[in-house]
């Protein structure tokens, strides 16, 4: 079994905080216009015939806010999204000889 969660975020960038990443370590890129995505998922992998042939089932989750999101023009009016996946899978394991 094999989870992952995943939150980032990305804001604006205007000339003048290119100007002031010199002078000012702290950078307030979150404030304002941002961009934000939420990935979870849980996928449940089990081996059959000696592990080597698996099954994959599982789900994913994403929440994206203001996809599309351009940091050197951050206003955009395109819709937010949030999708619910299933997951199934298989794959085979075969020995490969070179003679």
């Amino acid at each position: 079994m094999r989870s992952f969660i995943s939150r980032v975020k990305r804001g604006e960038l205007t000339d003048q905080m290119l100007e002031d990443q010199y002078n000012d370590i702290v950078n307030m890129r979150d404030s304002g216009e941002t961009e934000e995505r939420t990935v979870a998922s849980l996928i449940c992998k089990k081996g059959f015939v000696d592990n080597k042939v698996f099954l994959r089932v599982g789900c994913e989750w994403i929440d994206w806010q203001n996809p599309g999101f351009d940091p050197y023009s951050p206003q955009n009016n395109i819709p937010d999204l949030s999708k619910f996946s299933i997951v199934i899978g298989v794959s085979a394991i075969t020995p490969v000889s070179f003679d």
